[in-house]
C-alpha cells in the first residue's frame, strides 16, 4: 500500500501540513507536520483483550449479527487525542491470515465489525503525527453480538527537521526523503529494505518527518539522477524533535556489471555488495551529540542468471569498491572508479566442505549445527531441513577437526579431514543418548551433593587443543551432584573420558577409561 504525500505550506504559522493519500483503499487523512507511510511493529505487546470484561460477558452470543471489534488509542503520559491514526488489523480468514486498513476517528477510536466466529490476530498502530508505532497479538475469537475492546496506549514519536542540499550547496525542492528505523550499518546490508516513513522536500529544500519511535535512524533523500552522499543518523530519544539535518545530494549513475569464473563462465546469484571505501570510518559530527552524517548507502544486489548485476545509483566523483561472494569461489574485491559505467568481476573456485547429518535410522536432522575448527578461526553453519549442510570459500585449510551437535540427537567429533587442495563431502550420523553417569558417595555409603564433576575425552591427537574437545567446547563438561548424589553427562561422542571430582573438604578423585553407557560409584573422601 503506497502513501502519496503532498506538502502545504500553512503562511499563518509556517507550519508544514501533509495531506496523506492511500491509493485505492481509503479515504484522505490529513495529519499534522509529518508525513508517514507504513506499518511497524512496537517495542512491546499488550496482553489482553477487553479492558471491561464484567461488560463483555453481560452481552449475549448472537451468531446472526456481526462481531464489533474497538480499539481505543491512547498516548502515553497524554491526553491528546490521536485520531487518523492508520491502524492495521490482522485477522483470520478460513486459515488465510487477512488484514483489513483503516484510521481512528476524531475520538481516537477505531471500529471495526467481522463475521460470527472471526479470529483476531493482531492490531497494529503505523507511525502517526504524534505516536510512534505500536502494536499488540492475540487469537481471541470475535463472537456475535458482542463488543470486543482494547485500549491500545502508543508511545509519543520523534519527529525530525532538515534540508536537503545539492552539490553546489543550494536547497533541492522535490527530493523523495526517506527514513528508515534502523542504523546506517543494518541499512547498508539490506538488499530490500521496507521504508518506515517518507516525505518531499518544499520549495526551501526543507523536509519534515515523525512518527519516529526511540532508536536508531538514518535519513537518505534523492531526486533526478542525484542520491545521497551526506546522510544524518544516530538515535533519537522517545518524544524528542531534531532540527537542521542536513542531507546533501550528489549527480550519480548506473554501473553495470557481470561476475564470471576463470573460464569466463558466467556466475549467477553472486552476493555483491558496492560502496565507498572505509564508510564505517567516514562520518561528520553534527550539531547534535547522537546523530552523524554518514557517507553514501552501500548498494546490495545479486547477479542474475547470465551473471549480470546493476549498481543502481553510484556518485559521479567517487571510487567505489566492489565486493563479490558466493559460495563455490573465493571473495572477490573489484573497483569501480570515479565515473566508470561497467565492471567485470572474476571469481576463482574455492574449496568446500559438503555433506549431510542424519540420525542411526538415516532421517535428516535439520537444525544442526557444525563448526569446523581450522587454525585461523572456527567456521560455524547450520544444517537446513533436509539436514545438508556447507562450509564455503576454505582457504589454506587441510587436515581438520569438526564438531556437529543437535541437543536432542547427540554429538559427533569429525577428523581429521584432509582436503588436499581440493572440496570434500563427509555424512554425518549423529546417535541420542550418549552419556556417562554416576553417583558420588563418602566412605560410609552416603550421597554427597553439590559435589563438581568434570568430564574430559582423551585427546584424538597429541597436538590437538583439549580446548577443542566438544565437551569443553559445547560447555557441558562440568555439573554439580543432585541431592542423591548423582550426576550424568549427556550428549557425548564415543570416545575415552577421565571423570573429576572435587568433594570440598578432601582430595580429588580422578577415574580414568571411562567409556559413554558408563555408570559409575564414586567414593570421595577415603
Amino acid at each position: 500500500m503506497a502513501l502519496e504525500p503532498i506538502i502545504r505550506k500553512n503562511h499563518r504559522n509556517l507550519s508544514i501540513l501533509v495531506v496523506m493519500r492511500l491509493r485505492n483503499t481509503v479515504p484522505l487523512a490529513m495529519v499534522a507536520l509529518f508525513c508517514l507511510f507504513t506499518a511497524a511493529c512496537a517495542e512491546k505487546t499488550l496482553p489482553g483483550l477487553s479492558n471491561d470484561e464484567s461488560e463483555q460477558n453481560t452481552q449475549q452470543v448472537d451468531t446472526s449479527e456481526p462481531a464489533v471489534f474497538e480499539v481505543q488509542l491512547k498516548l502515553r503520559d497524554s491526553d491528546r487525542i490521536l485520531a487518523g491514526v492508520n491502524v492495521d488489523v490482522q485477522w483470520d480468514d478460513a486459515g488465510n491470515p487477512s488484514k483489513t486498513n483503516t484510521h481512528s476517528n476524531v475520538d481516537g477510536l477505531v471500529r471495526l465489525e467481522f463475521d460470527h466466529g472471526a479470529q483476531l490476530l493482531g492490531v497494529i498502530a503505523n507511525p502517526s503525527a504524534h505516536s510512534a508505532p505500536g502494536s499488540m497479538e492475540t487469537s481471541t475469537v470475535l463472537l456475535g453480538g458482542q463488543t470486543h475492546r482494547i485500549e491500545l496506549v502508543l508511545p509519543p514519536a520523534a519527529g525530525l527537521m532538515g534540508t536537503v542540499y545539492d552539490v553546489e550547496g543550494l536547497p533541492v525542492e522535490g527530493a523523495k526523503v526517506v527514513c528508515y528505523f534502523h542504523s546506517p550499518e543494518f541499512v547498508d546490508k539490506q538488499i530490500d529494505l521496507k521504508i518506515d516513513v517518507y516525505t518531499t522536500s518544499d520549495e526551501n529544500g526543507r523536509f519534515a518527518v515523525g512518527g519516529i519511535p526511540q532508536g536508531p535512524f538514518i535519513i537518505e533523500a534523492a531526486f533526478e539522477n542525484q542520491m545521497s552522499v551526506w546522510r544524518p543518523g544516530g538515535v533519537v530519544d522517545e518524544g524528542e524533535i531534531l532540527r537542521d539535518l542536513e542531507v546533501f545530494l550528489e549527480p550519480a549513475h548506473k554501473v553495470y556489471g557481470q561476475v564470471i569464473d576463470g573460464n569466463e563462465n558466467t556466475v549467477s546469484k553472486a552476493f555483491v555488495v558496492a560502496g565507498k571505501p572505509n564508510r564505517r570510518k567516514n562520518r561528520k559530527a553534527t550539531d547534535h551529540p547522537m546523530v552523524f552524517s554518514h557517507g553514501p548507502r552501500a548498494i546490495v544486489v545479486r547477479s542474475d542468471d547470465d551473471g549480470m548485476f546493476v549498481l543502481p545509483a553510484v556518485p559521479d566523483s567517487q571510487s567505489w569498491n566492489v565486493n563479490v561472494r558466493h559460495p563455490d569461489f573465493t571473495r572477490s574485491i573489484s573497483v569501480v572508479d570515479a565515473g566508470q559505467i561497467d565492471v567485470w568481476v572474476e571469481m576463482e573456485e574455492a574449496m568446500s566442505l559438503v555433506g549431510t547429518v542424519t540420525d542411526s535410522d538415516g532421517n535428516p536432522i535439520g537444525n544442526t549445527q557444525l563448526w569446523l575448527l581450522t587454525y585461523g578461526g572456527d567456521i560455524s553453519v547450520g544444517t537446513d531441513t533436509e539436514g545438508n549442510y556447507k562450509f564455503s570459500d576454505l582457504k589454506d585449510i587441510d587436515d581438520v577437526y569438526a564438531i556437529a551437535h543437535h541437543p536432542q540427537h547427540g554429538t559427533a567429533l569429525l577428523g581429521p579431514i584432509t582436503f588436499g587442495g581440493d572440496s570434500q563431502s563427509l555424512s554425518v550420523v549423529l546417535t541420542k543418548g550418549k552419556s556417562v553417569s554416576g553417583r558420588v558417595v563418602n566412605a560410609a555409603g552416603d550421597p554427597q551433593a553439590n559435589v563438581g564433576v568434570q568430564i574430559k575425552g582423551a585427546l584424538p591427537r597429541e597436538d590437538f587443543v583439549s580446548d577443542r574437545l566438544p565437551e569443553v567446547f559445547l560447555g557441558i563438561d562440568s555439573l554439580l551432584t543432585n541431592s542423591n548424589g548423582e550426576f550424568r553427562f549427556d550428549n557425548l561422542y564415543d570416545n575415552k573420558f577421565m571423570v573429576s571430582v572435587y568433594p570440598t573438604g578432601a582430595d580429588a578423585v580422578f577415574k580414568n577409561g571411562v567409556s559413554v553407557g558408563d555408570d559409575l560409584q564414586i567414593v570421595v573422601g577415603e
